[in-house]
């Protein structure tokens, strides 16, 4: 079975990075390559050395890789750190069991229907996105819907028009506050963040 990063080199990065036509996939950082590339591809303002929520600072959407790992019943993929994302993902799944690599835009109101908590005390501030793939029908359940065609489809994927009809809360913006009665109430401080209609 053929690595991530070799598989990511082979199908994203290769034809795209000018001086890369050689290079050793596992020297490399492939992720920031690919945050990158979708940044030229897609015509956004990469921030990715700033440690900000996101990626990309003229739209708020965030770059993500992810590979799918085959279980003794099913194979499944995990997105990470979702939980201060305020704009859509834009993400990359390396298949190595499939030896292919497919795309997905997801806007924020479906991050947040979409993320579950890890599990265990130490996560319990984050969140994932946990999917299934099937090799039979070669689908990724709760995301495939959000499926592109292409790398370039995923790219130039837009949340149109830039509005703030809809704000997504993050648990970055969203604080705990006990009430006289000891009830756990949502006092949330919302971030205009725009939606993809």
């Amino acid at each position: 079975m053929v690595s991530k990063n070799t598989l990511l080199y082979n199908e994203v990065i290769r034809d795209r990075y000018p001086g890369y036509e050689k290079a050793d996939p596992l020297d490399l950082n492939a992720e920031r390559i690919i945050e990158k590339l979708i940044a030229k591809e897609g015509n956004l303002t990469w921030v990715g050395d700033e440690n900000l929520p996101y990626d990309y600072s003229c739209d708020l959407s965030d770059a993500k890789t992810c590979t799918i790992s085959k279980g003794r019943k099913q194979c499944t993929g995990v997105i990470t750190s979702t939980e201060t994302k305020p704009g859509a993902l834009r993400v990359v799944v390396a298949n190595t069991i499939s030896e292919r690599v497919d795309y997905f835009f997801i806007p924020p109101s479906a991050i947040r229907e979409l993320e579950k908590a890890p599990g265990g005390k130490k996560w319990a501030m984050k969140r994932c996105i946990r999917f299934c793939w099937s090799e039979k029908k070669a689908t990724y359940g709760r995301i495939e819907q959000y499926r592109c065609n292409s790398f370039e489809d995923m790219c130039h994927k837009s949340l149109k028009p830039y509005h703030l009809q809809k704000p997504a809360t993050t648990l970055a913006n969203t604080t705990q506050a006990v009430d006289s009665k000891g009830l756990n109430n949502e006092n949330t401080s919302v971030q205009n963040v725009p939606n993809m209609v």
